[in-house]
């Protein structure tokens, strides 16, 4: 009897490590991603927001005129964002966020 309970903590112990952990659900919201060529472009970014009274756009790296804070309220919001050519042989990343700020606070990012 004790070698058959043995077998199956082993076991279960083996289960618990081979197989993955769900992901939360903070993981699984995936942060839409747009593209540029390497000669740069312009991206329109249109999200809804509700209930607030303030929009704060922000990058990461800093784009230049992207950054803001102007009033808002329901609906849908947009703003744009100008990159200029990607003179590297490397890929850059930027991240755009809008912060909503109301009676919450509500973060959006756009890659």
């Amino acid at each position: 009897m004790r070698a058959g309970l043995r077998s199956l903590v082993a076991a279960a112990a083996l289960f618990a490590c081979v197989v993955p952990s769900l992901p939360s659900a903070a993981s699984t919201k995936a942060v839409p991603t747009r593209y540029l060529p390497s000669t740069g472009g312009a991206v329109h970014w249109t999200t809804t927001v509700d209930n607030a009274q303030w929009c704060d756009w922000s990058s990461s790296p800093a784009v230049t005129g992207f950054e803001a804070t102007v009033p808002c309220k329901t609906g849908m919001v947009t703003r744009s964002a100008r990159f200029k050519a990607n003179m590297s042989a490397e890929a850059m990343y930027f991240t755009l966020s809008l912060t909503t700020l109301g009676k919450t606070k509500t973060v959006k990012y756009l890659k």
